[in-house]
């Protein structure tokens, strides 16, 4: 998408080359613009404002175009992402109408609907013909939860109505995967019999970037470093390990530079932070 630096350079070359203003002008052959007119001249105040109005209108087009494509994808059946929006159109407890995929709204409050969605999150893709739907529920924090065992077997029946037929579905509604960090953290050495406080707010940042993860999003060893070393006093930091485990699985899994979880979010299960010396003058 263009700037309003380009559009107002495309429109000061037009200008600056067409003959008439040429003669009119007196303006030298070879020379720019910028060279010929300061920026405090009418021509160059008019050209910046014309550019502004139409960098505007071309980004009013770019979202409405990019509203529509995303509202005719979201329209598209049988699609990952209609999927992923029925899974959130779930209502717990009622049903649909006759021989449709979709609620009644008779006689309902937008709270109560709200309140029988019980799916906040859903992620589907596709492997091997098979459609996987990762859900899951939302909790008083706002976070995702575990869907009852009720809610999930309502989900399901729910799923089994609207799903294409002979499509194979596996639906994942399980515990958030547990994650457990160990991390070297570096600060002056004035600060290393003192750390206490600081503890507590590395230990809320690497919260922080754990539950603001996407659903399903991608957990990265990089995103947790450059946030640690952000804050006041940390010089530099460093993992010593990370683990992870899904529900069911028998043993902790390295995480190396990335890893996404089975559940689609994350627990922090444990978390160990060793202070270390900063030496800026050592070799």
């Amino acid at each position: 998408m263009r700037t309003i630096k380009d559009i107002k350079r495309s429109m000061a070359e037009d200008f600056i080359n067409n003959e008439v203003i040429k003669e009119a002008y007196g303006l030298q052959e070879g020379k720019s613009f910028e060279e010929q007119f300061s920026q405090a001249s009418l021509e160059s105040i008019l050209f910046y404002t014309f550019a502004t109005a139409v960098w505007l209108l071309e980004n009013l087009f770019y979202e409405h175009r990019a509203e529509v494509e995303q509202r005719l994808a979201d329209l598209l059946p049988h699609t990952l992402r209609w999927y992923e929006l029925k899974a959130k159109a779930f209502r717990y407890g009622q049903k649909l109408l006759p021989n449709s995929d979709k609620y009644s709204d008779k006689g309902l409050t937008a709270d109560e609907i709200k309140k029988a969605q019980r799916v906040r999150y859903a992620v589907a893709s596709e492997s091997k013909n098979v459609v996987y739907l990762k859900v899951a529920g939302q909790n008083d924090k706002g976070k995702p939860r575990l869907l009852t065992a009720d809610e999930y077997a309502g989900f399901v029946h729910y799923i089994n109505e609207i799903k294409d037929a002979g499509v194979l579905f596996d639906i994942i509604n399980k515990p958030a995967d547990k994650i457990k960090l160990d991390i070297d953290v570096y600060v002056p050495s004035s600060l290393i019999d003192s750390t206490t406080e600081l503890r507590q707010v590395l230990t809320k940042e690497v919260e922080r970037v754990l539950y603001e993860l996407p659903f399903d999003g991608r957990y990265r060893s990089s995103d947790l470093l450059t946030a640690i070393e952000k804050v006041d006093k940390v010089e530099v930091a460093y993992i010593r390990q990370s683990q992870t485990q899904a529900e069911g699985a028998s043993e902790w899994t390295s995480i190396t530079a990335y890893h996404r979880p089975v559940a689609g979010y994350y627990a922090l299960e444990s978390l160990n932070i060793n202070f270390q010396e900063y030496n800026q003058y050592e070799k």
